[in-house]
Formats: structure tokens, C-alpha cells, sequence
């Protein structure tokens, strides 16, 4: 016990004698021992003088594990802290531009819910119009592509093949479905919220196609899409998404020769991959 206590005392003593040095050597012990101190003599495999707080003691080298300086040890702690700012380095943020990956491709899903005359079966929704209605029920949406490209941090270019189906009902009638592909293009507004969080804007115009599945009808119309989503990234590879979109064109139908106004609110869903370009 007093043993114990003595060297306590002696590690105390010598880190305040110490204190004020700028260097000094570390004694590293096989037991897990660490004493600080002057080292004056040293001799390999056999013994080591160190002197502690005006103390001089010798110890045996076979007890001893390691001898290092101070500085020595600052430069190794100074280089672990480097590794780790390193680590945490690698994933990236919206903000860190010139580190980001810039070409992305990704894939979405979600509902999607027609509105206006398109998703009408009332005949009171345009009183005294004879205007066709769609007769459509709520959908999906699959966006089977979607790639985009950064060319400054918050400005870039997307474009988008996607697909909806809407199941169409009718009274009196078979029931049958509209489906509409599109192929839309346009530019990218990306405005950074927090760490690897940004919200993106896409306005794109295209040409959407529609058809239906009863009936021998197939219409190409110009089309806008206007889309809003959350992005978040993963890693430096992988990010998700989540956002809604308003989509629009204009069907010209028979009997009677009216305009449909393809109008639909979607919930989209997603996950993508970033790549260099």
C-alpha cells in the first residue's frame, strides 16, 4: 500500500515540476505504468535512469515497453485528430461544391391524383360547358428516370422519362385506364437548408403522350411539370428524396371534338446515385 502511494505522490510530483519544461521523455511499462521525467542515462537491454521531481530512480528494460518525448507525442495525437477530420471529410455537403459529386441519376415513385376536368366526373364542375371529362380516379406515378447535372453550386440541368396510370370509371361504361408517358427537360434551382439537406426546384416542359388502354386513342401534346423535393444525402455516392409535383397538358378528344386538360398533383418518393462526370 505504500508503495502505491508513493509512486502516486512521485507522478504527481513530477508532472508539476515539469509543467513547465517544454519537452520531456515518457517511460512506457509492460504493467501499464506511464511515468514522466528527464531520462540521464539509458543503457539498451539492461537499465534506465530517469529523474522525477529531483529524484533519480533506475528501472530494469526488460520492464519497460516503450520511451517516447512529449513533442513526440503531441505530433502523434496531432495526426490522429488529422485522420479523423479526414474521415468526417469524406462526406460531403451541398455546400462543398467543388468536392461534390455533380452528375446524378435516381429513380421515384408515388401516388398521383388528377384534378379538374381530368379527374371530373360531375356535370356540374363548368355549368352550361359540354367540356369532355376524364373521368379518372387517383393513380400511380413512376418516374423510371431522372437525371441531373450541377453546373454551379446551386444551378444545374435534369431531365425526366416518367409514366402514370389512372384507372378511368365511367358510369354505364367498361372500366378502362389512361396512362400518360412524358419525356421533360429543364433547369435545376438547388438552395441549401442544413448539412446535407437542400431543397430543389424543377421547372421542366416535354411532350406527353396518352392513351388509353379500351379504346384505339393515342394523343402526343406538349407538356410542364413543375416539381419541388427534399434531398438528402446518404453518402458521398447515395442520396433519397422525397418532394410533389404538378403536371399538365392538353389532350384534343372526339365526340364532341372538346380539349381534356391532363392536369395531375403527384407524391413522389425516391433514392439515387451520384457519379462523376
Amino acid at each position: 500500500m505504500k508503495s502505491i502511494i508513493g509512486s502516486v505522490v512521485l507522478i504527481l510530483l513530477s508532472s508539476l515540476a515539469l509543467a513547465q519544461k517544454e519537452s520531456f521523455d515518457v517511460i512506457y511499462f509492460n504493467d501499464g505504468t506511464i511515468i514522466w521525467g528527464e531520462i540521464i542515462e539509458v543503457v539498451p537491454e539492461e537499465k534506465v535512469k530517469v529523474e522525477t521531481a529531483g529524484h533519480i530512480s533506475t528501472y530494469s528494460m526488460n520492464k519497460v515497453e516503450k520511451i517516447a518525448k512529449d513533442t513526440e507525442l503531441k505530433v502523434e495525437e496531432k495526426e490522429k485528430n488529422q485522420k479523423k477530420e479526414e474521415q468526417v471529410a469524406t462526406k460531403p455537403t451541398v455546400r462543398d461544391f467543388e468536392n461534390y459529386r455533380k452528375g446524378f441519376v435516381g429513380f421515384s415513385f408515388g401516388p398521383s391524383f388528377p384534378t379538374g376536368n381530368f379527374g371530373s366526373d360531375s356535370q356540374s364542375i363548368y355549368p352550361g360547358s359540354t367540356v369532355k371529362k376524364g373521368y379518372a380516379r387517383a393513380g400511380l406515378k413512376m418516374n423510371f428516370l431522372n437525371l441531373s447535372y450541377q453546373f454551379y453550386n446551386n444551378i444545374g440541368a435534369a431531365f425526366s422519362w416518367r409514366r402514370t396510370a389512372h384507372e378511368r370509371i365511367e358510369s354505364g361504361y367498361q372500366k378502362d385506364y389512361w396512362y400518360n408517358s412524358s419525356y421533360l427537360a429543364g433547369p435545376t434551382f438547388t438552395a441549401p437548408l442544413v448539412k446535407s439537406i437542400s431543397l430543389v426546384l424543377k421547372p421542366m416542359a416535354g411532350v406527353g403522350i396518352t392513351s388509353r388502354k379500351e379504346k384505339d386513342y393515342k394523343e402526343s401534346a406538349f407538356a410542364f411539370d413543375l416539381t419541388g423535393e427534399l434531398r438528402y444525402d446518404l453518402s458521398d455516392r447515395w442520396r433519397i428524396n422525397v418532394g410533389g409535383d404538378y403536371y399538365y397538358s392538353r389532350l384534343q378528344v372526339d365526340n364532341p371534338p372538346e380539349d381534356l386538360d391532363n392536369t395531375v398533383l403527384s407524391i413522389n418518393m425516391g433514392f439515387g446515385y451520384r457519379f462523376d462526370l
